[in-house]
């Protein structure tokens, strides 16, 4: 579904659910996530949903393309220092807002090696 502005300006919201990483190792340092097949090539404030598809809890981490102020991720029950994130016990899912850059990617990471995670964008505003 999307929803325009009447008056022909400003910006639209999509909804629908798009998978745009299938359940697979997540990746345990800041890796591009190009979302522009998805919101098109620039910038947008995407909601992601994450399924810890893995065994054991752990944390992602979401943050604008380049950013470096962001870059820690936290020990204890949080992303310290992402632009968004969530830890999720195994099976459970959890969503995250992020803004993309304005080719329409984001950065991701979890805390650990060889954690499984499945990503899908149910919605973003552009």
């Amino acid at each position: 579904m999307k929803i325009n502005n009447s008056s022909g300006g400003g910006v639209a919201i999509t909804s629908g659910k798009t998978q745009v990483f299938a359940s697979a190792a997540a990746p345990n340092v800041w890796t591009d996530l190009d979302l522009s097949a998805v919101v098109g090539p620039r910038l947008a404030l995407v909601i992601i949903l994450i399924e810890n598809t893995d065994v054991l809890n752990h944390r992602f981490g979401f943050r604008q393309n380049g950013e470096v102020e962001l870059d820690a991720i936290g020990s204890v029950n949080s992303i310290s220092g992402a632009g968004s994130g969530t830890e999720l016990v195994a099976g459970a899912w959890g969503c995250v807002i992020v803004m993309t850059d304005s080719s329409g990617i984001v950065e991701w990471c979890s805390n650990a090696v060889g954690r499984t995670a499945a990503l899908d964008v149910i919605g973003f505003i552009a």
